[in-house]
């Protein structure tokens, strides 16, 4: 009885820890976005980002946003890295 009543709890522990964690991307999901949105459409449609979502990996975003960043865009390196792994999780342009 008691290993049972130690599963169960054990269980509930798990299932609250996954669904903070999904919270959490969740949320970092949404500011990761919200950074795209802001810092890309300072000087571009996002039509033109939305195009290349689902080619490029997080290392050919981080390339792409180095090489604006250069061109004047302001962007620091860690809100760079987010944007990177935010837009190289994305499977299309419709995610965005």
């Amino acid at each position: 009885m008691m290993k049972t009543v130690l599963a169960v709890m054990g269980l509930a522990m798990a299932f609250l820890l996954v669904s903070t964690l999904d919270t959490l991307r969740a949320q970092g999901d949404a500011a990761a976005r919200g950074l795209v949105q802001e810092r890309c459409a300072a000087c571009h449609n996002l039509g033109r980002v939305k195009r290349n979502i689902g080619k490029n990996d997080a290392q050919a975003w981080d390339a792409l946003v180095d090489r604006m960043q250069k061109k004047g865009a302001r962007v620091t390196d860690a809100e760079r890295a987010i944007m990177a792994q935010f837009l190289a999780s994305l499977e299309s342009g419709d995610d965005l």
